[in-house]
C-alpha cells in the first residue's frame, strides 16, 4: 500500500493535536477528519468488513499535553496499571498513529468478538480543565475512523466556600 508512514511531519501541522493559538477568539474552526486522507475506518480496519459491530468502551483522559489511555479494568489484577500516554508534542499524524496502535492493542487483547462480528471501540473522553479544544479536535479527527467517541459528563466540583463544599 504506498504512503510515507515514516516520512516525519508531512502534515504541516507541527505541534500535534494541540494547537493553542494565544490571542485568537474562542471560535473554533472544525478540524477535517483524518479519514479524508487516511480513508474510512483507518483506526479500525475490521470496521470495513461486512460484520456486526460489538462496542466496548476505552476510557481516555484528554489533558493539555497528552492523552492518557486507561487500561481495561482487570478484575483479577490487584495492582494499579499505568495509562498509555500519547504526547501531543509531536506532529498530528504521529499522535494519530500512536493512538491507533494503542487502540489496536486493546482490540487484540479483547480476543475474538465472535463469528460475523468485530470490536468497535468507543473512546469515553474525560476532559481535564483547559483541554476542551483538544477533545473537540480529537473528535473531529476521529470521525469515520472506525472508532466512536463519547464525552463523559463529569459533575463539576462545588467551589470552595459554597454551601455544597461545606457539607
Amino acid at each position: 500500500g504506498g504512503g510515507a508512514a515514516d516520512s516525519g511531519p508531512s502534515s504541516g501541522q507541527a505541534g500535534g493535536v494541540v494547537s493553542v493559538n494565544a490571542g485568537h477568539t474562542n471560535q473554533r474552526e472544525p478540524t477535517a477528519s483524518a479519514a479524508e486522507t487516511r480513508g474510512s475506518n483507518w483506526a479500525n480496519a475490521a470496521a470495513a468488513r461486512r460484520a456486526s459491530p460489538i462496542t466496548r468502551p476505552i476510557q481516555v483522559v484528554v489533558r493539555r499535553e497528552q492523552l492518557d489511555v486507561l487500561p481495561a479494568l482487570d478484575v483479577g489484577a490487584r495492582r494499579a496499571v499505568d495509562p498509555t500516554v500519547v504526547s501531543f508534542q509531536q506532529p498530528t499524524d504521529k499522535v494519530l498513529d500512536e493512538l491507533a496502535a494503542v487502540l489496536q492493542q486493546h482490540i487484540k487483547d479483547w480476543g475474538s468478538a465472535g463469528q460475523g462480528m468485530y470490536w468497535r471501540p468507543t473512546l469515553v473522553l474525560q476532559v481535564a480543565p483547559g483541554a476542551d479544544r483538544h477533545a473537540a479536535r480529537l473528535n473531529d479527527l476521529l470521525a469515520d475512523s472506525g472508532v466512536d467517541i463519547r464525552l463523559q459528563q463529569v459533575a463539576s466540583r462545588p467551589k470552595e466556600g459554597s454551601a455544597d463544599a461545606r457539607r
